[in-house]
């Protein structure tokens, strides 16, 4: 019986790695993630970051998975307003649909890849399809970007242009080969810009792709923390770990960020 459960903890442990380093190279490809080597903390030795804010967050206009105008594949919701939280709706969507059994077909990737990013970006956005899919492929079809147990941020980066911060879990039931119920949070970041076709998510800039970050988890990683329990982490600066080979991002810039819950916040 013991060695039973020790292979079972055995087999949980190294499934756990192997979705780490999943979403590891899902974030390579996404407009904002990790590089293979960090370089030295940006933050400048010594630097006061602001004092703690824990008002609990306010909820925010922006959906997650819900709302539009319009529908796209899969039944993915389109069609925001050309406002920031329109940005950050859309940019809630597209991520969500990573995990949705619309990326479990060529064509389905094909056609959200198209739906979500500019054509600059579409060969990456298109990569992060298929990499959902092959989630699927390992995990079981169940796995699913849950963003409306998280947050976001959004602020206007110039004309019709914005950037938005997704804090967020993915999670994975028991009924995947962890055998578990397990949530994997993180933060993402988006280049969003206007088009004629509504928001998109835009080629990202070089910084971005130089940046890693960790975000904070919430006290019950597998719950649908509280907006005071969302406010308390994402404005500690202890929570945050930034790395970048330049000055573009600094934890400052997540513990200061307009952060919101969203309109359809899970509770």
């Amino acid at each position: 019986m013991l060695n039973v459960l020790r292979r079972r903890w055995i087999l949980a442990i190294l499934a756990t790695i192997v979705i780490v380093l999943v979403v590891a190279l899902i974030g390579y490809f996404w407009p904002v993630k990790s590089t293979p080597t960090p370089a030295p903390s940006a933050t400048t030795p010594g630097a006061t970051l602001s004092p703690l804010d824990t008002t609990p967050l306010v909820t925010g206009t922006a959906t997650a998975g819900t709302g539009g105008t319009g529908v796209g594949p899969g039944g993915m919701p389109t069609g925001f307003p050309r406002t920031l939280d329109g940005a950050a709706s859309t940019a809630a969507a597209c991520a969500m649909w990573v995990y949705e059994p619309t990326v479990d077909t060529a064509e389905g990737r094909t056609a959200l890849a198209d739906a979500c990013a500019t054509p600059e970006h579409r060969a990456r956005r298109l990569f992060s399809f298929e990499t959902g899919a092959r989630i699927h492929k390992l995990y079981g079809p169940d796995v699913r970007d849950q963003s409306g147990r998280g947050a976001y941020a959004v602020t206007s980066t110039g004309d019709d242009r914005a950037t938005v911060f997704l804090w967020t879990p993915v999670f994975y039931p028991g009924t995947t080969s962890l055998g578990i119920d397990y949530s994997v949070w993180g933060v993402t970041t988006f280049s969003m810009v206007w088009t004629t076709q509504g928001w998109k998510i835009d080629q990202p800039s070089q910084q971005a792709l130089d940046l890693y970050v960790e975000s904070p988890v919430p006290a019950d990683p597998w719950g649908n923390p509280s907006a005071a329990d969302k406010a308390a982490r994402l404005r500690d600066p202890g929570r945050w770990v930034v790395r970048t080979k330049d000055t573009a991002l600094s934890p400052d810039d997540f513990v200061n960020a307009p952060w919101k819950e969203f309109a359809n916040a899970t509770r």
